[in-house]
């Protein structure tokens, strides 16, 4: 089994990486942020993506929900695929006011469904792609 060690990460990708990071390495997978080294095979990417400002509330204020996109790598298709339910329904169940690095994660959401990004074409690895919304106080 691989195990990683992530330091403290201000970043929205970094948090997220160490929410994911127990979960993760229980299933064998490296984690990484913001790059992906050729090896291990099994490994997910953690990387911050183009966050979005919601409407006022009612105190004038925006929220800034950042973005972060996972990327699952794996040689086995279902191996591949099944990381990423897995690895949400850990976050749903341990993201809960969790202090990361000094910041708070106040609530981590889906963005999108889970996207097929094929197969690599020297290493026949299979990836998949994911992008969530993360609010950090």
């Amino acid at each position: 089994m691989t195990t990683t060690t992530l330091p403290p990460q201000q970043s929205p990708a970094g948090l997220f990486a160490n929410v994911i990071l127990t979960k993760a390495t229980s299933l064998g997978f490296a984690v990484y942020v913001n790059h992906m080294q050729d090896q291990p095979d099994k490994a997910i990417l953690c990387f911050d993506g183009r966050g979005r400002l919601d409407d006022r509330n009612m105190s004038g204020e925006h929220t800034e929900r950042n973005l972060v996109e996972v990327h699952v790598r794996a040689h086995d298709h279902n191996e591949a695929f099944n990381a990423l339910p897995v690895i949400w329904e850990d976050v749903l169940k341990n993201v809960t006011a969790t202090s990361t690095g000094g910041k708070i994660v106040q609530c981590i959401s889906k963005a999108n469904t889970i996207g097929c990004m094929g197969q690599e074409p020297q290493t026949r690895r299979w990836r998949f792609t994911q992008s969530f919304l993360i609010a950090i106080s």
